[in-house]
């Protein structure tokens, strides 16, 4: 390694915060547009939500929004997972103490919070605290010259708090009041999005029908990602950023671990001046294995009927990576495996996957949002691994039901079992008809003798229809 290397800008692991606070931040400049015009319409005196996926940025934003904001806000990241929950007045004094910091680096003296006397021991002393002597003498040391913006991580953590009464319940509308009574006073939430049902427990704080929503970077937002921080130093041409969104589909997570194994290696080979896809190929076992675990996480998360599909589009286009996909064709596959989806539950588990950029809907069909996931559902998403969905009665069958069950020369006994479905209620009915009907029989064998001369002799039939 060559002499005064310069720090690697990237980092490796996203659950240090230390390291997150120093990467470059890429993109979200629709959601910081949002954010602008939130910030300076007085109308809109609530929080705002942001929405995101596991690793899709969430925490990277609130730690840039300070730095994106300095003109106008004093920004305090506040993590909810590491503020204390089990005393109000701890709880309370963590935002205290998050917001004297953010002020303190700003360069404004903080003498005069030196002087507050400590809040009381009860919840309602320390919001009364929170509410008339901290923020009056913060908003006094920043003179109107800046507004203050509390940034509140992990703010499912807030609705667990209160619903477990480790927080009072007035909480959340003690936080809604400090907005509503101080217009130097702004506020952004961050919730996973799998916490979205959760949006209504803090209202009136939020605007529940108005949240953000973080997707993945686009291309030119990878490509700035890769190309600018290191500029100087060696090149990443555009087909190279291009490999990486198509390995990592622009989640900023693993997005950034391609940065750092980059620059890690440039730091050993200083004379390699550019890197091509070929490198990009090189690295990606690194990286796939530090991004597993992530993906074995939000595998966990999804529903039954999603996993199914997820393992479908993967097997399809394994077998042929340039195949037209669409749910017809993912359908044909899952009865093949022997599960039962029909077409409109393979679309509503689609939309599912889509929102949760596990896919995307290109020119080309469906396809998986990134390379790494394909690796990964191809090891873990094999057709032992799939959950069993239940059988449900249904009124019809889909098209390539209908089809396999005239192809009866291939599928053998285990084909046949598939085909021949009679509902266990039918089944029993059935043979009770028949008993009965065995029995009339009998019975009037015994006493007739047989069939009477000139009548034309009587014998049961019964018809046995059992349908789907």
């Amino acid at each position: 390694m060559i002499e005064n290397t310069p720090r690697n800008p990237y980092h490796a692991d996203p659950d240090d915060r230390t390291a997150l606070l120093a990467a470059p931040f890429a993109g979200r400049s629709a959601i910081l547009g949002r954010l602008y015009r939130h910030f300076n319409d007085p109308a809109w005196r609530t929080a705002v939500a942001v929405l995101g996926g596991r690793r899709m940025g969430k925490s990277a934003l609130l730690l840039a929004l300070p730095g994106a904001f300095r003109e106008t806000h004093v920004g305090a990241v506040v993590s909810l997972a590491h503020a204390p929950d089990d005393l109000t007045v701890d709880w309370i004094l963590a935002l205290a103490e998050a917001a004297t910091l953010a002020t303190a680096r700003r360069g404004f003296s903080i003498r005069r919070l030196d002087d507050l006397p400590p809040p009381g021991d009860t919840s309602d002393e320390a919001f009364t605290w929170f509410a008339e002597q901290f923020l009056p003498a913060l908003f006094g040391i920043l003179r109107s010259i800046m507004r203050l913006v509390l940034l509140l991580d992990d703010a499912h953590l807030l609705v667990a708090s209160v619903k477990q009464e480790r927080l009072p319940a007035h909480t959340v509308a003690f936080l809604a009041g400090l907005l509503r009574d101080f217009p130097e006073l702004d506020m952004v939430l961050t919730l996973d999005a799998e916490r979205e049902a959760e949006l209504d427990a803090l209202i009136p704080l939020i605007a529940p029908d108005d949240p953000l929503r973080l997707a993945p970077l686009e291309l030119d937002d990878t490509g700035w990602l890769l190309q600018q921080p290191i500029r100087g130093l060696y090149a990443v041409p555009d087909d190279t950023a291009a490999a990486v969104q198509r390995a990592t589909g622009g989640l900023p997570a693993l997005t950034q671990q391609f940065g750092y194994h980059l620059f890690q290696q440039w730091s050993a080979q200083p004379d390699l001046n550019a890197f091509t896809p070929e490198h990009i190929k090189a690295l990606t076992p690194q990286v796939f294995a530090s991004a597993a675990p992530d993906f074995q996480v939000a595998w966990n998360r999804l529903p039954a009927a999603e996993k199914i599909v997820l393992a479908a589009l993967s097997s399809v286009l394994y077998r042929d990576p340039l195949r037209h996909v669409d749910a017809s064709t993912l359908e044909s596959w899952i009865v093949e495996s022997d599960a039962r989806l029909d077409i409109p539950a393979i679309n509503a588990a689609l939309r599912g996957l889509a929102y949760r950029a596990w896919v995307e809907t290109t020119a080309d069909g469906v396809r998986l949002s990134a390379g790494l996931a394909h690796t990964w559902l191809l090891d873990n998403a094999t057709p032992d691994k799939l959950p069993r969905l239940s059988r449900r009665r249904r009124t019809g069958r889909s098209a390539s039901e209908r089809t396999s069950d005239t192809d009866s020369s291939s599928d053998g006994a285990g084909g046949l079992a598939r085909r021949v479905r009679v509902p266990t209620m039918a089944l029993v009915a059935g043979v009770l008809i028949v008993a009965v009907a065995l029995m009339l029989w009998v019975a009037l064998s015994i006493t007739g003798g047989g069939a009477r001369d000139g009548a034309a002799e009587v014998v049961p039939t019964v018809t046995l229809a059992a349908t789907e």
